[in-house]
């Protein structure tokens, strides 16, 4: 049995403010891979609310999406009972399902879901948090891209041109996911990443920066920094 839904943690934190993660002193925005905390929880608190907002998003977001593991656990639940064909997701539902896969207290139990509900006032803005989500992890994918193209530069074991054909493949692939999330600036942001992990790539040592997620490529180019 799952733990009984608790809503006596509403009112424990603040309503959903767009620009809290970008603000909050604890999150470096600098320093940390690109992620927006509170759009991750807006989607999910807008699809609790309201279950039909999964079909405002589509299939624009996929569970890997989001940067935090436990909204990836408690977004894969949510698709999987939508698509077995429950339409009263609730926290208590959600609960009981997170439970029986073993991951209810690996989200935080059923305080941070009612969190979750209380920080989000209504779904009208779930494809805008939909977007900045997949936004988010499409800049994460740069990165990773990135610093594996100039690890590969760097480690000259490729033919150049094979090497320029698979950094082409690499980029225009990330460019093919802007369906459905807007105009992203991709050359500008090529730019600055390649500036940033060149400079990186030349500092020999330890990591110095916040990592990647990457162990291998964390060593190679000594975690994410500001330039």
């Amino acid at each position: 049995m799952a733990e009984r839904f608790d809503s006596s943690s509403r009112g424990r934190r603040k309503r959903f403010d767009r620009s809290r993660s970008e603000d909050d002193p604890a999150i470096d925005p600098v320093r940390l891979p690109p992620q927006n905390l509170d759009a991750e929880r807006g989607v999910l608190g807008s699809i609790l609310l309201i279950n039909e907002a999964i079909d405002e998003i589509g299939e624009a977001l996929r569970a890997e999406h989001f940067y935090v593991d436990a909204h990836q656990k408690i977004f894969a639940a949510i698709i999987r009972m939508y698509e077995e064909g429950v339409r009263g997701i609730d926290g208590v539902t959600l609960a009981e399902e997170l439970q029986r896969h073993g991951h209810l207290e690996e989200i935080g139990g059923t305080a941070y879901l009612a969190e979750i509900l209380e920080a989000v006032p209504h779904a009208a803005h779930v494809r805008y948090y939909a977007k900045i989500v997949r936004e988010k992890w499409m800049l994460r994918t740069l990165i990773y891209n990135c610093t594996e193209i100039l690890a590969d530069s760097y480690a000259l074991t490729e033919d150049v041109e094979e090497l320029l054909q698979s950094a082409e493949k690499r980029i225009f692939s990330i460019m093919e996911q802007q369906t459905n999330t807007g105009n992203i600036a991709i050359s500008d942001i090529l730019i600055e990443t390649f500036n940033r992990l060149d400079e990186r790539m030349k500092t020999e040592g330890d990591v110095t920066g916040i990592t990647t997620g990457f162990a291998d490529l964390d060593q190679q180019t000594t975690g994410l920094q500001p330039t």
